[in-house]
């Protein structure tokens, strides 16, 4: 991407969020909907649902993890819910745009989160610390990378031995990218023994 899209980009993600209980995953019965086709049951949500799913299901014996990373992380709130759920001692969270990375800052200072820290970074061109985080988190992230094959190698490279990479992404037949053929490639090279794939 060029500096100019960029930028861009980077602005119009750093418009405060609108009420999320009115977006498409916030969204109530939406979110049940959602609920009950990952997990076969049927149950009123809370916003919290698939990280509470995700740490309960997969992680939740591998809990605290010394440190965490959150990539696309917005305004903070997987990090803010990830906490409360004791899922890490330390997170960073990184995001593109400057402005939710400072909307970030504010609110996890506001309530307390001391363990949370936030920076601005282009995943395109990022260059992460080998060796050094036990999950790394990737909440609706990935389809907004051009260069996944980059993003993909880093976050190989900076998992520890044995470490997870949660990634959280729409995979179907009505997405306009091929994310059947990505969602493999990326659960495999990075976790081989946890890898998931929850749709067909």
């Amino acid at each position: 991407m060029c500096k100019k899209d960029t930028i861009k980009v980077a602005q119009h993600w750093g418009v405060p969020p609108p009420d999320l209980s009115k977006s498409f995953y916030g969204f109530p019965p939406i979110r049940d909907y959602l609920f009950t086709c990952i997990c076969g049951k049927v149950e009123k949500t809370k916003r919290d649902w698939c990280e509470r799913w995700t740490v309960e299901t997969y992680l939740n014996d591998r809990i605290p993890v010394a440190e965490c990373l959150s990539l696309c992380c917005g305004f903070g709130e997987v990090e803010r819910m990830l906490a409360d759920l004791g899922v890490f001692l330390h997170c960073t969270g990184i995001d593109l745009s400057p402005g939710a990375i400072q909307s970030a800052s504010a609110k996890a200072r506001e309530l307390g989160y001391a363990n949370i820290d936030y920076k601005s970074a282009d995943l395109n061109i990022i260059e992460l610390e080998s060796g050094n985080y036990d999950l790394i988190w990737a909440n609706g992230a990935l389809h907004h990378i051009s260069n996944l094959e980059h993003v993909v190698s880093q976050i190989y490279e900076a998992l520890k031995p044995g470490g997870i990479f949660v990634c959280n992404e729409y995979v179907g037949p009505a997405a306009s990218h091929n994310w059947w053929k990505f969602d493999l490639a990326i659960s495999y090279p990075c976790v081989p023994s946890q890898s998931i794939r929850l749709s067909n």
